[in-house]
């Protein structure tokens, strides 16, 4: 994807440059969205972890297979999203956050609107999500966008255990 401007921002593919921004946005969102449910000694850890270490947001965004996109609104990027191909060929959005004095705006929208497109280009078929059950303004997000819960579970974060869903969407 090159460079794509809207109405409220500019999107475009995220480069090796963009990791610490997504991580500073990853972080941002943990600590706006799940403040309520996951203890802060479990979000520290978790944050500090492999998923969210520098390293391993670099492999995501060089992975030829996956697709990173940035949004930025005057300079500043306020926005990114990760989906990784996964083995059965299917795709997860593994991450998808908003600068919080954004959210609201249209821009997770947009990117997730770009993420399809390209998936629909590449002839993906289905796409996962997984949120906390607890995050009821992440899972009415997605299921604004077509988004149906195929899977509620756990997981543990730190010493915690909470609900775990999961969801899929087609793109036929």
């Amino acid at each position: 994807m090159g460079v794509t401007q809207s109405s409220s921002a500019t999107y475009r593919t995220a480069c090796l440059d963009d990791v610490e921004r997504m991580k500073e946005l990853g972080v941002q969102g943990w600590e706006t969205t799940y403040s309520d449910f996951v203890h802060e000694h479990n979000r520290r850890k978790y944050l500090n972890g492999d998923f969210w270490s520098l390293d391993r947001l670099r492999e995501v965004v060089a992975d030829p297979d996956a697709i990173n996109l940035m949004a930025e609104q005057n300079s500043q990027v306020v926005g990114f999203i990760n989906t990784e191909k996964l083995p059965d060929g299917r795709y997860e959005i593994t991450r998808l956050y908003v600068d919080a004095e954004t959210r609201g705006s249209g821009i997770g929208r947009r990117l997730m609107e770009l993420t399809f497109d390209e998936l629909k280009r590449r002839g993906a078929s289905e796409v996962l999500v997984n949120a906390f059950g607890d995050n009821h303004a992440g899972r009415r997000f997605y299921e604004r966008h077509g988004f149906e819960l195929i899977e509620d579970t756990w997981t543990t974060v730190g010493d915690q255990t909470l609900s775990d869903v999961w969801y899929a969407v087609s793109l036929n």
